[in-house]
C-alpha cells in the first residue's frame, strides 16, 4: 500500500504487516530503513513507488551497478598462466613469509588475581 505525501515523498506499508510504515523519498533517494542509502540500490518499497509514478527504475540506479559498467570492466581478455613448474627461475631467492613473533601478554593468573580485588 502506498500513500503519496508530496510529489516525491511516499508512505509505504507492507500488506503482511500494515502496522509497519516506511517513508520513501524518490528525489533524495532515501528510504526510512536506510537500505537505499547504504547499498545505493532501491529496495522493494522504493521500486513499488517508482512503478506507481511510472518512473524508470534505471534513473535511480547508479551507473556502477549497470550492465554497461560490468561489461566495460570485464571486456579485456584475462590470459591463462602456466603452472608454477613452467615458470622461469630467477637468480633471486624466493620470498618467504616473515617469522612469527609471539606477543608478550599478561598471564591469566595475574588477570584473575586483579579481578578478585
Amino acid at each position: 500500500m502506498k500513500r503519496m505525501s508530496s510529489e516525491h515523498v511516499f508512505e509505504v506499508r507492507q500488506l503482511e504487516n500494515p502496522v509497519d510504515k516506511f517513508a520513501v523519498n524518490l528525489k533524495k533517494h532515501l528510504y526510512s530503513c536506510r537500505r537505499w542509502k547504504l547499498t545505493s540500490l532501491p529496495c522493494v518499497h522504493a521500486l513499488s513507488t517508482m512503478k506507481s509514478r511510472n518512473h524508470k527504475v534505471d534513473d535511480y540506479i547508479l551507473e556502477y551497478y549497470r550492465k554497461s559498467r560490468y561489461m566495460a570492466v570485464y571486456k579485456h581478455v584475462i590470459y591463462l598462466v602456466n603452472g608454477s613448474n613452467m615458470w622461469v627461475r630467477t637468480e633471486y631467492h624466493d620470498s618467504q613469509p616473515s617469522k612469527y613473533k609471539k606477543m608478550l601478554e599478561r598471564s591469566n593468573k595475574m588477570r584473575d588475581f586483579e579481578q578478585r580485588d
